[in-house]
């Protein structure tokens, strides 16, 4: 009996806001980091790129800057050559268009910037300059140590691989370089490994950018498996931010009825579901938003009757302890929707739920709160 009214001896449980950052404690109370701070400062910046961005090209910003850091070099010298010389400069570039990506899409000005994001756009962005730059390049500024001979006054030199003088001096006339030295060289060793990874796909995109008729069938191979990751990422955040925005409408939703109406985390789960699977997404793409949203492992746990299914996860409404609208289901009065019911319970049907608001069954679900909660209260 979808929209009908459960009524129980529960307490009404308040609806925690999972908006705008921070997390949940045990209590179900939001807690506010260093995210509240940047949303402050976001907020503004985003509200300016919503009005400022055409609607028609919001959808494809999330491509376009995750394939930046790698077709950009391809296409200008120039930023080929900065992000060459300097691969963490161009690492933080990667993380701005990502940023601006972000905070150009709708509802951003309330979901704030999404730091797993601008991280995977920094690493694609570190990993395509580290490509640009030739065998050996990084290997040879390591840091060997500084070069003392012990004479007073004299400024010790550092050493490096790279360096004629390294091959002239013994190891012992070297003092171990410092530990700032030692973060550099930590650096040089993974531009170069990276490199060594995103090289190739970066020589494909060039030659294919340069004349995509001349590539040859393996370019396209291999600039295919090096865009692919940042791609998905792109598509994956596409997915966690319709998450976010399907589990503020529930809340919208909730709220319309007053708030009076209790929550469960697998209420949540469900609408976000149903809402991700009638957009079009897929199942992984679903599931992964929903952990990354912070709802993963459902609620309560559920037993009895599972056959009712939204977007292929079972559900059923327990209402033993909290009562409530039934807001899912097939159609009014199918029957299709598994709930648990304690003795003396009465159930009003939709038709009495909807005539309750004069036609309006969110009206008429909070108008039938409201007298629960007035009868509830009588001694």
């Amino acid at each position: 009996m979808q929209n009908s009214m459960y009524y129980t001896n529960s307490g009404l449980a308040s609806l925690p806001e999972y908006q705008g950052g921070g997390y949940i404690d045990q209590y179900g109370r939001q807690r506010y980091g260093l995210g509240k701070l940047v949303k402050k400062i976001t907020k503004p910046i985003a509200n300016v790129l919503d009005k400022v961005v055409p609607n028609e090209i919001k959808p494809a910003l999330p491509y376009l800057a995750a394939a930046f850091p790698f077709l950009g070099p391809a296409l200008s010298p120039a930023l080929a050559a900065f992000a060459k010389s300097s691969p963490y400069l161009f690492s933080a570039l990667t993380a701005g268009t990502n940023a601006v990506s972000q905070l150009s899409q709708e509802g951003a000005a309330e979901r704030g910037l999404n730091p797993v994001s601008l991280g995977l756009s920094a690493l694609g962005g570190y990993s395509a300059a580290s490509g640009l730059q030739d065998p050996g390049v990084a290997s040879s500024q390591k840091i060997l140590g500084n070069y003392n001979p012990g004479v007073e006054g004299f400024t010790p030199q550092v050493i490096t691989r790279g360096s004629e003088l390294a091959g002239q001096i013994g190891m012992d006339q070297l003092a171990a370089p410092t530990l700032t030295q030692q973060l550099q060289n930590i650096g040089s060793g993974t531009t170069e490994f990276l490199g060594k990874l995103s090289r190739p796909g970066m020589e494909s995109i060039d030659r294919i950018v340069t004349d995509p008729f001349a590539a040859k069938g393996a370019d396209y191979l291999s600039a295919s498996q090096t865009l692919a990751p940042s791609l998905i990422s792109a598509g994956g955040e596409q997915a966690y931010n319709y998450a976010l925005d399907a589990n503020k409408k529930y809340q919208e939703e909730l709220l319309a009825m007053g708030n009076l109406a209790s929550a469960g985390k697998q209420d949540q789960i469900n609408f976000i579901r149903k809402a991700m699977v009638s957009a079009g997404f897929n199942e992984d793409e679903i599931s992964s938003a929903i952990i990354r949203s912070g709802f993963a492992g459902g609620g309560e746990a559920q037993g009895g009757l599972m056959n009712l299914k939204m977007g292929g996860m079972p559900v059923e409404m327990d209402l033993r302890a909290k009562g409530g609208f039934v807001p899912i289901g097939r159609k009014e009065r199918a029957d299709d929707v598994p709930a648990r019911l304690s003795k003396n319970e009465f159930v009003f049907t939709a038709k009495a739920v909807k005539n309750a608001g004069g036609g309006d069954v969110r009206k008429g679900a909070k108008r039938m709160y409201q007298i629960m909660n007035q009868l509830e209260a009588r001694t």
